[in-house]
């Protein structure tokens, strides 16, 4: 019973540990992972990082991103840029966030993309909390 509930709270809440994808041309291609707690998203993976501002209201997400390549660039929204920015619009439900990518510049170039929930946030406690339990544990 206690791990049903546990998962559920996974799911209700939209702060967490995410998994992104993209569609492209050869089905869906996993696009990193993505930290979103109190109105940020930062997140990639070995080819790119993301930053952005993001919001969550009611099932709506909506968040404004900036990406950066620091390999060889991909083609995103008709374009090859190390950098670039995007909307992502989406909705949420059932711990998967599931929408559309567009860029400001090219806004009829969309992408789809979802994100998934693979685990809430450690909470956090005072460091000086956390260095006694160590101790002890280790004592």
């Amino acid at each position: 019973m206690r791990a049903a509930l546990t998962q559920e709270a996974v799911l209700v809440s939209g702060e967490g540990i995410w998994t992104g994808e993209i569609y492209g041309p050869y089905g869906w291609e996993n696009c990193g992972v993505y930290i979103i707690e109190r109105g940020l998203m930062l997140g990639g993976n070995d080819r790119h990082y993301s930053a952005g501002r993001y919001r969550l209201t009611g099932k709506d997400f909506e968040a404004n991103v900036f990406s950066h390549f620091h390999g060889r660039p991909r083609t995103l929204f008709g374009e090859h840029q190390k950098q670039f920015e995007f909307v992502l619009s989406g909705e949420m439900a059932d711990g998967v966030i599931e929408g559309e990518m567009r860029s400001p510049n090219r806004p009829r170039s969309g992408i789809r993309c979802r994100f998934t929930k693979r685990a809430n946030l450690p909470r956090s406690e005072p460091l000086e909390i956390a260095e006694q339990r160590v101790s002890r544990s280790s004592g």
